[in-house]
């Protein structure tokens, strides 16, 4: 693809054994901006790309999505953030998570950002699990992660807020998960 460079390929990556998952947030030409993408390659002593993934109707049509500004893949699954979503009338970067059961399948779940310009989605980790999203502007940008489990995504299962919260802390900004510890910037 010769525009990679307008695309921002390479601004998120994930990796899991020999998958990788590369995001293009940008995914603009040399004169419009698109909406992003994710594209997966596999190592068999070679890397290939083996899918595209495109924003579907679980994200609004905006033209500043950011799909796949954050990544997270593991043991096959795989998770998308995409902080500039408008999607529920939510408003203008409220933002969205679309999570994947299986990497080659179609998405399994899309979490919609309550609060405009709330970027849900800046972040994304991977637990053994369940799936933790950031959603550093919300709540006067105080921001904070939530935590969904594989078991029962409709139903969040805590919510991981700053000790000495304040305004404009920008919690959840990023997040790292390795076992049982969660550690977020």
């Amino acid at each position: 693809d010769s525009d990679f460079a307008y695309k921002g390929f390479g601004s998120s990556v994930a990796l899991d054994g020999n998958t990788l998952a590369v995001g293009a947030p940008q995914a603009v030409t040399k004169i419009s901006l698109g909406k992003g993408d994710v594209r997966i390659f596999q190592n068999s002593g070679l890397w290939t790309q083996t899918r595209v993934i495109s924003p579907g109707s679980e994200v609004s049509t905006n033209n500043a999505l950011r799909y796949g500004a954050s990544l997270a893949l593991s043991g096959g699954k795989l998770l998308i953030g995409v902080p500039g979503d408008t999607a529920g009338a939510n408003g203008t970067n409220a933002g969205a998570a679309i999570y994947f059961a299986s990497v080659s399948g179609a998405p399994t779940k899309t979490w919609v950002g309550a609060e405009q310009d709330g970027v849900y989605g800046t972040s994304v980790a991977l637990g053994s699990a369940g799936a933790f999203i950031g959603g550093p502007y919300r709540e006067s940008r105080a921001g904070f992660i939530e935590y969904y489990t594989f078991a029962n995504l409709n139903a969040l299962n805590y919510r991981i807020v700053s000790l000495n919260r304040a305004v404009n802390d920008a919690f959840g900004w990023s997040i790292a998960v390795s076992g049982n510890n969660v550690m977020a910037g």
